[in-house]
């Protein structure tokens, strides 16, 4: 009997883990192995935004939103250590994550989504040359939002810090 081996696909596009301020600093230390260390972790603990994540960041910045789940926080795990396609890893500490979670609690996707008309006059917004206000991709991007809901809910409530990256 051949052993099954569990495959977990995690996009190379958008990705953020959730993990306690030890693990973090754990990760951390291990600069040069950070990366695969992140990817390695429970997939229950894992959130794949796929190519989605530029037009969430996106809507949380044209909203003004009090902490960014994907463009605030600091360099992971440090400026000379940080990966993804502009070596942009980003970390948000315990207490931003409750103020993230707190702040999506509260904000249903529809407020953000009337910011979708300037993100389709942004051509540097990733993908390029979408129509970030048609119906599949509103749908999408809500199908994502609320993913991030669950996922800053459930890493608040155990005092987690994130990790995000996009390749």
């Amino acid at each position: 009997m051949v052993a099954e081996i569990p495959i977990r696909a995690v996009s190379v596009l958008g990705c953020m883990v959730r993990l306690s301020p030890s693990d973090r600093s754990d990760v951390a230390l291990d600069r040069k192995n950070a990366c695969q260390r992140l990817l390695d972790l429970d997939p229950h603990v894992t959130l794949d935004l796929v190519r989605y994540w530029d037009g969430l960041r996106f809507l949380f910045e044209a909203a003004h939103a009090p902490v960014n789940p994907i463009g605030d926080g600091e360099l992971f795990p440090d400026e000379r250590g940080a990966w993804g396609a502009d070596g942009d890893s980003r970390t948000l500490d315990a207490g931003q994550v409750l103020v993230a979670a707190t702040y999506l609690r509260g904000t249903p996707f529809e407020s953000l989504a009337v910011w979708l008309p300037l993100a389709t006059q942004d051509s540097n917004l990733y993908p390029i040359n979408r129509d970030w206000t048609s119906r599949s991709m509103v749908d999408w991007l809500s199908h994502h939002y609320a993913g991030l809901v669950a996922f800053f809910q459930a890493a608040a409530a155990e005092g987690q810090c994130t990790v995000f990256w996009a390749a």
